[in-house]
């Protein structure tokens, strides 16, 4: 879950650096705003940037793990893997309505005027599926290996 984590929270931060390549967005900008939503003392320091993605990738692991133990092990894993993607999908569309419309208006105005609401959906979509997939293909090598060793059949590639 740790490496899926890391892969939502990386698709995030390259498609909002993406999206700031061709608007008048600051990448920095988000920096300052996502540190100032968790540290608002730390938002005009001068390494706002290198803690803004220390943060984001904590809070990206700390998600897909709040995943993986509510929604993922229980249940979309016992069913159909496939359905892993489409669930982590929905729950950072979900996220990202919470994050939008409850949390970040209260602890920071600022940041939830700073994207178009369409940018910022994208970018949750993105991690969910990134995520989402990470945790498919995690998966489907975990079940390969478990029918292996369950049917007293080597697994590929050992002799």
């Amino acid at each position: 879950m740790l490496f899926a984590g890391l892969v939502g929270g990386l698709a995030e931060v390259v498609w909002i650096v993406l999206y700031s390549q061709v608007s008048t967005l600051s990448a920095a900008d988000v920096s300052r705003q996502v540190v100032g939503s968790v540290a608002p003392a730390l938002a005009g320091s001068t390494f706002a940037p290198a803690l803004e993605v220390t943060v984001h990738m904590a809070l990206s692991v700390l998600l897909v793990l709040a995943f993986g133990l509510l929604v993922w092990s229980p249940l979309t894993r016992k069913r159909a893997s496939a359905l892993t993607i489409a669930a982590s999908t929905v729950a950072l569309a979900l996220v990202w309505a919470i994050n939008f419309f409850v949390v970040l208006p209260y602890l920071n105005p600022a940041f939830v005027s700073l994207m178009p609401y369409p940018v910022t959906f994208f970018s949750k979509l993105l991690f969910g599926l990134a995520a989402g997939w990470s945790l498919y293909r995690f998966d489907r090598g975990v079940r390969v290996e478990w029918i292996a060793v369950s049917n007293s059949e080597p697994i590929r590639g050992w002799r």
